[in-house]
């Protein structure tokens, strides 16, 4: 009996040791590793995305103040800022991201905005949503693995063993992922202007019209929302002298909007009107109904989709007297 005992007490100190062990190997592993040794041709495309936006912001900001537009890859897509500067003169940009990137575009729109500009949040639903450390989605950890190794260095442990895992997943399940930085080939560069708008999105693709699904609109608000990320960035904006307004994203959306769905709608609007943010437009400003407005998934609108999308931003979002008079005064 006393073997046994013996046994069971070994095996249980082994187990927790390995539980301790594993992650700190692979941690200690990604702080070796990443933004050293492991590119993707997928993070080169979005590297690509930043670098461009962050050239146009540093036009701007030598010329004064901007609108930034923020958001995940639905206002990359569907918003063509180019053509709303040429339409209206005003210094606007897109920084429309990567929604898998969470709130990792906060980190990026503190690194691009300055005192004084004026920034539009026209996010999608997950970013009213408690933001969970262990999901950590592909297109985000081949970002950071690859190009930010201080954000690596600088994540808690959670977001760090969520990294480091995905390192490992890679380096198992494709050992000849490049160990150099990936080029961006020149056909790739044609679909991104130099305003960082994605431009080659001109049809519908037939894969996407056999799936098409309109969107939901929802959102799931933390109560104790002062530790959530979005709070703390509109904080961040408010010391900075950043006013913020927020939108709707783009979205495939049926004509009718359901009960759960006003509601829904309704505690956006009230959460930004406890933190002074004004919401311009309503629950269908951001939405089309037609499937061939859109490009290969229902938040990603095509040349014609986009079009329609930033003459609603023109007519109702850059024409509003406080927004137009930007830099007037200067």
């Amino acid at each position: 009996m006393k073997e046994y005992k013996t046994f069971f007490i070994k095996t249980l100190i082994i187990f927790f040791a390995l539980l301790v062990l594993i992650p700190a190997v692979l941690i200690t592993a990604g702080d070796f590793f990443a933004g050293k040794y492991v590119y993707s041709k997928a993070a080169a495309h979005i590297r690509y995305w930043i670098d461009a936006k962050q050239n146009r912001a540093d036009i701007l900001n030598k010329k004064g103040n901007k609108i930034v537009f923020l958001s995940g890859s639905s206002l990359m897509y569907g918003f063509n800022s180019k053509y709303a500067y040429e339409k209206t003169g005003l210094p606007v940009l897109n920084l429309g991201i990567h929604a898998a990137f969470g709130s990792y575009i906060y980190n990026i729109a503190k690194h691009v905005l300055k005192d004084g500009d004026i920034v539009v949040l026209a996010l999608e639903c997950p970013y009213y949503e408690e933001e969970k450390e262990s999901n950590i989605q592909g297109p985000f950890a081949e970002y950071i693995i690859s190009y930010d190794n201080d954000y690596y260095k600088k994540s808690d442990l959670k977001k760090k063993f969520g990294l480091a895992m995905f390192l490992f997943q890679q380096y198992i399940m494709h050992p000849n992922i490049p160990k150099e930085k990936v080029l961006v080939d020149e056909d790739y560069k044609k679909q991104v202007n130099d305003f960082g708008d994605f431009v080659g999105n001109n049809e519908t693709t037939e894969l996407f019209k056999s799936h098409a699904k309109p969107q939901v609109i929802t959102e799931n608000i933390p109560e104790k929302y002062d530790e959530y990320p979005l709070y703390n960035f509109i904080k961040y904006c408010r010391e900075h002298d950043i006013t913020v307004y927020a939108i709707m994203p783009v979205m495939y959306h049926s004509k009718t909007f359901t009960p759960e769905e006003e509601i829904a709608y309704k505690h956006i609007r009230d959460f930004y009107k406890k933190q002074g943010v004004y919401f311009i437009g309503d629950i269908k400003s951001g939405s089309l109904y037609d499937v061939n407005f859109f490009h290969d998934t229902s938040a990603h609108a095509n040349t014609n989709g986009a079009k329609i999308r930033t003459d609603w931003i023109i007519d109702n979002v850059l024409s509003r007297p406080e927004i137009y008079s930007i830099n007037k005064n200067k």
